[in-house]
């Protein structure tokens, strides 16, 4: 099927379509690999229909994975969608795989700032970011997993 098809299917429904689990979960699997060669616009777009659009809280799976896939690559555009999917959907820091990946993907753009050795807004949005996640023990403890396991890799 052509992308010419696809793309404006993709964003039509993401657009007229009231969120709802299964829908979300069809919708979430958009971000598995599916817009890889889809122009940054587009990615742009439709990244933010689904978060805008409160797809986010109901599926996120493949979502936060692909989040992990820019916080290395763009790390400022990283922190802004995960910024503007835990203001949308505040569920996501309650499941422990989403927290994790979250902590996770937040310390990896955090590093990729830093490699510039300036303080940015972003920079202390991540710093800011970390410790409001950090004030809950269940994701402290997430965190002292995360970094054992780095250490001992």
């Amino acid at each position: 099927i052509s992308q010419d098809l696809i793309i404006p299917w993709v964003l039509k429904c993401l657009q007229i379509s009231k969120p709802e689990i299964e829908l979300a979960r069809a919708y979430d699997n958009i971000f598995d690999g599916m817009m890889d060669d889809w122009p940054e616009e587009v990615k742009e777009e439709v990244t933010r229909f689904y978060v805008d659009g409160g797809w986010v809280s109901f599926a996120q799976h493949d979502f936060i994975r692909y989040l992990g896939s820019m916080a290395i690559s763009d790390p400022a555009k990283c922190l802004k969608w995960l910024n503007r999917s835990l203001q949308v959907a505040k569920n996501l820091l309650q499941d422990s795989f989403s927290s994790s990946k979250i902590i996770e993907i937040l310390l990896q753009s955090y590093n990729g700032l830093s490699e510039f050795g300036t303080k940015t807004p972003d920079l202390e949005f991540a710093m800011d970011l970390l410790d409001h996640i950090m004030q809950e023990r269940k994701h402290s403890v997430r965190l002292e997993t995360f970094l054992y396991k780095l250490d001992n890799a």
